[in-house]
């Protein structure tokens, strides 16, 4: 009978043994997805305060060119089509800008404020090189200091979006990586769009 209770003992040892094993190991995954979570949450942040930047650089880059229509308006009275361009290109921007800010890591939000970007650069170009062609606006020295000015800005939203962009990449490699693919989708880390 002693032998039986040893036995006994020792299988609800080994039980237990398991038990602490499993445990364990539940633990241990536990706080990896805790870690892999707080991650992909610090990115997808690291992401949105990118974003700010490169909103701040739009906001001013919007207020230089409102100052631009306002100063070539007059100036380009015989062709209005050029100047209402760059100021529908450059409230569609703005638009897209503000989008963008609500989920700056959504693809189909970036992608449009992407396109507003291009018809924005497209629509300036055509009425810097309009307003440069005009003695009487070349000459001005309020317009050659907005064109400094916009220039200047531009590339600073360049360097803002670069800055973005690399958060973005650094996001997405975490949402790609294995193992922590296995939860990015469960958590709803989906992958981000760039600028």
């Amino acid at each position: 009978m002693g032998g039986v209770r040893r036995r006994g003992r020792t299988a609800t040892a080994i039980v237990s043994r398991n038990e602490v094993v499993a445990l364990a190991a539940f633990a241990v995954l536990g706080f990896w997805m805790l870690g892999a979570h707080n991650r992909l949450v610090r990115l997808r942040q690291a992401i949105a305060a990118a974003f700010v930047l490169v909103d701040a650089q739009f906001r001013e880059r919007h207020a230089q060119l409102t100052e631009l229509v306002e100063l070539t308006a007059a100036g380009l009275s015989d062709t209005p089509e050029a100047v209402q361009a760059l100021e529908a290109a450059r409230m569609q921007t703005r638009i897209a800008a503000d989008q963008a800010a609500l989920r700056p890591t959504s693809r189909g939000r970036l992608a449009s404020l992407v396109l507003a970007e291009q018809v924005l650069r497209t629509a300036l170009s055509r009425l810097v090189t309009l307003a440069k062609a005009r003695a009487g606006l070349s000459s001005d020295p309020r317009l050659r200091d907005v064109l400094k000015r916009l220039s200047t800005t531009q590339h600073r939203v360049s360097a803002a979006r670069d800055t973005f962009n690399t958060a973005v990449r650094d996001y997405n490699l975490g949402v790609r990586q294995f193992p922590t693919r296995l939860i990015s989708g469960l958590f709803g880390f989906r992958a981000a769009g760039e600028l």
